[in-house]
C-alpha cells in the first residue's frame, strides 16, 4: 500500500510540474508578442528619425539603420520581468560621443510620446555606451 500511495504522490507531482512548465510557456509567449510589438515600434521610430541624416550604408547603398537586440530577451533567456535591452545601430557619428548623447536624447523623448501607453523608458547617458532602458507594461488595460 505504502508504494503505491508513494507513486500516486509522483504521478501526480509530475502532472503538476508539466503543468506548470506548460502555463510558464503560454505566459512568457505572450510577453514575447508583446515586447516585439514595442521593438517593432521602436525600429520604425529609430529609423524613420535617422535614415536621411546619420545612417552609414551598405555596398547597395541600402541604410543599416537600426537596433540590435542584446542581453537575456537576445538570448532568449528573458523571463515576464526582463527589461528589453536595445542598441541602436548603423549611425556614422565619427566617434563623436556628445552628438551621440544628444541623438540618443531626442530619440529617447520622441519614444516617450510614442509608445508612453505601453511602457517605461529610462535614458542612462552616462553608461560607456548611452542605454534606452525599456519596460512594457503588462498591465490588463494594456494586454
Amino acid at each position: 500500500m505504502n508504494c503505491l500511495v508513494t507513486e500516486e504522490y509522483y504521478q501526480m507531482l509530475d502532472i503538476q510540474m508539466i503543468n506548470m512548465v506548460k502555463e510558464t510557456d503560454r505566459m512568457l509567449e505572450s510577453v514575447r508578442k508583446e515586447r516585439e510589438f514595442i521593438v517593432n515600434l521602436i525600429e520604425s521610430k529609430v529609423k524613420s528619425t535617422f535614415q536621411n541624416t546619420y545612417a552609414t550604408f551598405n555596398i547597395g547603398n541600402t541604410s543599416v539603420v537600426g537596433i540590435k537586440r542584446y542581453g537575456s530577451m537576445a538570448t532568449e533567456l528573458a523571463i515576464e520581468t526582463s527589461d528589453v535591452d536595445l542598441a541602436v545601430v548603423g549611425l556614422d557619428l565619427q566617434g563623436n560621443k556628445e552628438l551621440q548623447i544628444q541623438l540618443m536624447w531626442k530619440l529617447c523623448e520622441q519614444l516617450e510620446l510614442f509608445i508612453k501607453t505601453y511602457s517605461t523608458i529610462k535614458f542612462i547617458d552616462t553608461a560607456t555606451v548611452p542605454v534606452i532602458k525599456l519596460q512594457v507594461d503588462r498591465s490588463e488595460e494594456h494586454t
